[in-house]
Formats: C-alpha cells, sequence, structure tokens
C-alpha cells in the first residue's frame, strides 16, 4: 500500500492565489468606501468617517487574511513577503480605481504619511491573523468562516 501524501503547494501558487484574493478584497473595499461617500460622507463628522473607514479597512483585511492563510503551512517568511505583495498589490488598484473615478493621474499625488497608516495596519492584521490561523489550526473557507 503506497503512502498517501497530502498535497503540495508551489510557492508562485500561493503568491498568485494571494493577488487574487487581495483583488477581491481591493474590489469590496472600495464599494463600500463609495457607497460611503455617497450615502454617509455628508451626515457623519469628518473624524468619524476617517476612523469608521479605518476600522473598516482593518475588519475587511482581517477577513480576507484569514482567507490567503487558510493554506496550510504558510511561514513566516512566506507571510512577511505575502504582506508586502499584497499591499502594494492593494495600492496599486486603489490608486487605478480611484484615478479613474477622479479623471486624472493620481499616482503621482500620493501622499506618504497616509500609505504609512495604511501599511502599518495592513501589516498588524495581516501577522493576526496569520498567527490566529496558525495557533488555531482552522483550515475554512470564507463561506464557512461567514456561516460561523
Amino acid at each position: 500500500m503506497p503512502i498517501k501524501r497530502g498535497p503540495t503547494y508551489s510557492p508562485i501558487r500561493t503568491y498568485m492565489r494571494a493577488i487574487g484574493i487581495s483583488t477581491v478584497k481591493n474590489i469590496v473595499y472600495n464599494t463600500v468606501v463609495i457607497m460611503g461617500v455617497l450615502f454617509v460622507f455628508g451626515y457623519v463628522p469628518q473624524w468619524l468617517y476617517q476612523y469608521g473607514s479605518y476600522a473598516l479597512f482593518v475588519s475587511i483585511t482581517y477577513l480576507f487574511a484569514e482567507w490567503t492563510f487558510s493554506r496550510p503551512r504558510v511561514e513566516l517568511r512566506t507571510a512577511a513577503i505575502l504582506t508586502l505583495l499584497t499591499y502594494l498589490w492593494d495600492a496599486f488598484i486603489m490608486i487605478l480605481i480611484w484615478s479613474n473615478l477622479a479623471n486624472k493621474n493620481l499616482f503621482f499625488t500620493q501622499r506618504f504619511t497616509i500609505h504609512l497608516v495604511f501599511f502599518t495596519l495592513h501589516a498588524l492584521v495581516m501577522f493576526f491573523a496569520w498567527y490566529n490561523v496558525r495557533r488555531m489550526k482552522v483550515r475554512m473557507s470564507l463561506a464557512e468562516g461567514l456561516e460561523s
């Protein structure tokens, strides 16, 4: 009787999967932000809207980070590379979306402090999700996570 081994995962497949999940996350986040701009922005104070957008970013990033790290045996080095890769991809897609909506080139008008805040939040949330998935050894899909 042959020894049955688990599936093998290539690093490239892991990175491409993370980019796909990150793209879905970015579309969901930007859709909610655009709906917030259209329907909520004028009715709440600016500081409340800004902190609400930070909380929204953290919660959506955590949800999709758990999905990203649900693959078995994601090591810390791979998690760090995934964190940097997904943030750069998110920033690129977000700039493309908002450049299209504003009808101007926003690639040259980015502010470093905003990117530093969002990268810090992104890195903390990604590390916490990686640690939580690794600690709990829970392997669930996004749909199973939303059901529970």
